[in-house]
């Protein structure tokens, strides 16, 4: 857990959330790695990017939906740009919260 920063306190709560959804969102965080196609930083977080299909649309709101509730402190945003273009889910924070999420998402700082 990182230390609090403006009175936030970082740190993953997966008590929120039941033990099928636990199943459910774990599956898909151990899939981000291997299924995006690029990751970015932003400024304060990272945004990455995926196939864009109504499947993994579905997908990510169905994880927005358990990540809000496990990391409330997290900004969480589905991005699908015209025709098409790119699907990205951005993931940003309060301050500091670019450490926490380069190692949620496996990125080499």
């Amino acid at each position: 857990m990182d230390k609090p920063r403006d009175g936030v306190v970082m740190a993953c709560d997966l008590s929120a959330l039941s033990d099928n959804e636990r199943k459910r969102y774990g599956e898909f965080a151990m899939d981000i790695g291997q299924i995006a196609n690029r990751i970015e930083e932003v400024d304060g977080g990272y945004r990455v990017l995926f196939d864009v299909d109504d499947t993994q649309i579905i997908r990510l709101a169905e994880f927005v939906g358990y990540e809000r509730r496990c990391c409330p402190f997290l900004s969480l945003t589905i991005e699908v740009e015209p025709e098409g273009a790119a699907l990205w889910l951005r993931l940003t924070g309060p301050a500091g919260v670019e450490s926490f999420l380069a190692e949620e998402l496996g990125v080499s700082t």
